[in-house]
Formats: structure tokens, C-alpha cells, sequence
């Protein structure tokens, strides 16, 4: 992803370690963008959005969770925050970054920080930037080509990648199998201790998929599973999504009407750009069969360039890209799993800026 001159490199390490405040880190780095009423997000938790007063988006998803998290702990705490960033290299203090931002324990920062140095260059890579390989390229953790298992797991490999993009102890699991004790993601909570030893990386990849869909199908249809077969339905996926201390909203798209379909792509630019990635929901259309013309199949938006996105597409496990001229077009593409339509999003919704400290609906 290209980021913005004005913050690529900001985290707050480089500001803990020269002694600010995490709310001077926001309120310097970090203005704010007013959203429209068109692209305002709901209030509950894995709902249709729905109009609202203008709400707000931070340039860093990740700066402006961790800043929040920073701010409510006491100053013990803080202070052996302090002590982890400047003791820590500028990628760790990226990384460490995260882990604050996904609610992670003191404790399990200070075992992984001790960890870090012990892994090569190519782990820590897969872990600092999980959706950084080339486009074109394989989605690697570990040697493991990270692809969906079967033809329903396409949505829980996506929100497995984006769950990974925004807690380094996840993709750190991912990449070489290693569980902090004072902490597990949310994703492999229920997975058997012995499993969670499991050696082989793609064998780890399918089981947190299995161990994905089963949360995002579970009550999905008035308190009854949604069937397994048909993957997993929009709100279950908004309902599991995560990233930072976000909560996200299930959007059904119509592509036949421009201005809808540009307020969802614009939403979308803008999540990527403030490094949350988004699910896309893709399909057919009548003129391919009335069985195309639902959602078949899921993708993941996952950076921004000049004129289009970065995608991670589950069925072949590797990046692809494309433009918005491409997403408008409603014409097959490899980035879309070889589908032309996009008919839902999973979109972050944003919160208020620290010093409200609220959601926003």
C-alpha cells in the first residue's frame, strides 16, 4: 500500500520514545475526515448503515485504537509500554503498535517483544505486514500458500487475513505456530490446546477457517445455523470481522445505481487507506444464471494504489489488483475470484475522536 506522505511512518512508538502523550500523537498526526450522511455508518453491531449526523475516520486505524487504549490504562502500565517501544527496533514498535491496539495484555507484549528478536527476516515480515506480498504474488505465512480450503471458506479465509492484518499474535501463529501464554486471538480461542501445537502452517490455515465459519454461521438465521454450504452470510462476517477495537456494518450494494455503488467504493478507499482491510461480497448476474446473481463469493480489499485496490482472493491464495474502472465495470476479473458484480461490503464503522471516546451513530 502507498500511504500518505504526511504519516507513513507515524506510530506511536517513535512518539512514546520521545515522551509524548498518546492523545498528542493523535491530535498532531492525525486530522480527521467528515464523512457524508451517504456513507455514515449504524449503530448496531453488524447492521445495515443507515443515515446518521457526519461521523468521523482517522488516517490509522491501528494509532488511533492503540492511542484510546493507552489513554484508559493506568500509568504503570503506560510506563511499561514506554519501556517495550524504546528498547525495540522501528518495526517492533509498529507491530507493538498493534498489539495495543488489539487489546492485547501487558504481559503478552513483553513475551513478544522478547520473542522478536528470534525470528528471521522473512517471519517478521509476515507478522509486521501479514497482507504485504506483491500483487501477483502468493499470500504466504510461514512456507504455506494461504488459499480457502474448500468451495464455502472463501469469507472465513478473508476474515482471517484481515483479523491477522491487525493482531500480530494471530498472523505470529500463523506464520510459525507460536501462542503467547498471556494471550490468544480471538480466532483460535476454542481450538483444542494440542490442535493449537499443530506444526504445519496450511494445516493452521484450515483450522482457523473451520474454526471462523463456525462463528460467523452460528445464529445467523433467527437463532438457527445458517447452512454450511452456502459459506458465511454478511451479517455473521460483520459480526466476527476484526480489526483494532472496531466494530463493522454489513452493506448490500447496488451496483446498478452509480451513486450507491461509488459511495461504497469510496467507504472502502477509505478504510484501506486508514489500513483496515474490506470484505467484499461478489457474484454473477441473471445473464450467467439466476444461482450467480447472489453472493458466491468473497474477497479482501486490501490497499490502495493511484487508481485502484490491492485484493486478496481466497481461491487462489494470492494478491491481485484492481482498478476502479475495473470494479465499476461489472466485467469478470481474476482479482474477483473471476466473478463481475459486487453485491455487498463489510465496512468498518468509525469511532468518535478520543476525547468523546463514544461510537458515533
Amino acid at each position: 500500500m502507498k500511504w500518505p506522505q504526511s504519516w507513513r511512518n507515524v506510530h506511536l512508538g517513535t512518539a512514546l520514545r520521545r515522551g509524548e502523550s498518546s492523545l498528542d500523537v493523535i491530535r498532531r498526526h492525525l486530522p480527521w475526515r467528515h464523512r457524508t450522511d451517504e456513507t455514515s455508518a449504524a449503530g448496531v453491531a453488524g447492521s445495515t448503515p443507515v443515515e446518521s449526523t457526519a461521523v468521523q475516520a482517522p488516517l490509522s486505524a491501528t494509532v488511533s485504537a492503540a492511542a484510546r487504549r493507552l489513554h484508559r490504562l493506568p500509568e504503570a502500565a503506560r510506563a511499561q509500554v514506554r519501556e517495550l517501544q524504546a528498547a525495540g527496533t522501528t518495526q517492533l514498535s509498529v507491530v507493538l503498535d498493534a498489539l495495543i491496539a488489539s487489546g492485547v495484555s501487558i504481559q503478552a507484549m513483553t513475551e513478544f517483544a522478547a520473542l522478536w528478536p528470534s525470528l528471521d527476516e522473512t517471519v517478521r515480515s509476515q507478522v509486521s505486514r501479514p497482507l504485504g506480498g506483491p500483487a501477483g504474488g502468493p499470500m504466504l505465512f510461514g512456507p504455506a500458500h494461504g488459499a480457502q480450503i474448500d468451495g464455502s471458506t472463501c469469507g472465513s479465509a478473508a476474515l482471517v487475513m484481515q483479523a491477522a492484518a491487525g493482531d500480530p499474535t494471530l498472523a505470529l501463529w500463523l506464520a510459525i505456530g507460536e501462542t503467547l501464554a498471556g494471550y490468544l486471538p480471538r480466532e483460535i480461542r476454542r481450538v483444542r490446546p494440542g490442535s493449537l501445537m499443530e506444526p504445519d502452517a496450511l494445516a493452521r490455515f484450515a483450522l482457523v477457517q473451520r474454526e471462523v465459519k463456525q462463528q460467523t454461521n452460528s445464529g445467523a438465521v433467527a437463532g438457527l445455523p445458517w447452512p454450511s454450504g452456502l459459506g458465511s452470510p454478511p451479517w455473521g462476517a460483520a459480526r466476527e470481522a476484526r480489526f483494532a477495537d472496531l466494530l463493522f456494518d454489513n452493506l448490500p450494494v447496488d451496483d446498478s445505481n452509480a451513486s450507491d455503488f461509488e459511495a461504497m467504493r469510496l467507504r472502502a478507499e477509505e478504510s484501506v487507506r486508514a489500513g483496515v482491510p474490506v470484505l467484499l461480497y461478489v457474484g454473477g448476474d441473471l445473464g450467467r444464471g439466476v444461482a450467480t446473481a447472489v453472493p458466491r463469493h468473497v474477497v479482501l480489499l486490501t490497499g490502495r494504489y493511484s487508481d485502484g485496490f490491492t485484493v486478496y482472493e481466497p481461491s487462489s491464495g494470492s494478491v491481485h489488483t484492481i482498478t476502479d474502472v475495473q470494479l465499476r465495470s461489472r466485467e469478470s476479473s481474476p482479482a474477483l475470484g473471476g466473478w463481475n458484480r459486487v453485491t455487498w461490503a463489510i465496512l468498518p464503522r468509525w469511532r468518535a475522536d478520543d476525547a468523546g471516546a463514544t461510537m458515533v451513530s
